[in-house]
């Protein structure tokens, strides 16, 4: 099964302490949980006071794709690729019934 991935890299302001902190982020899909979704990672690290944060998601790879113009024109690829090689394999699991 093809996986596509991307990551990417921005600094950001810190929900604690207001410092300059960077937001590390990782797209993987398709992944399939009864239906294809893609994994959105992402890991907020502090330079001011240290902490650190790390949360995954998995959203559904339609609704990704319908928002796609709202992302990073870098894991919009990501997200048009993924959804490509759903739906080529949604057909070949169509054209294999009987």
């Amino acid at each position: 099964m093809a996986v596509v991935a991307e990551e990417l890299e921005r600094e950001g302001i810190c929900p604690r302490c207001g410092g300059l902190g960077v937001y590390r982020y990782r797209v993987e899909a398709p992944h399939y949980r009864g239906g294809a979704v893609a994994l959105v990672r992402y890991r907020f690290s502090c330079m001011a006071c240290g902490v650190e944060e790390e949360k995954r998601v998995y959203i559904p790879l339609h609704a990704l794709y319908m928002m796609r113009y709202m992302i990073d024109p870098k894991l919009r690829g990501t997200v048009e690729r993924a959804r490509l090689i759903a739906e080529l394999r949604e057909k070949l699991a169509g054209a294999r019934e009987p």
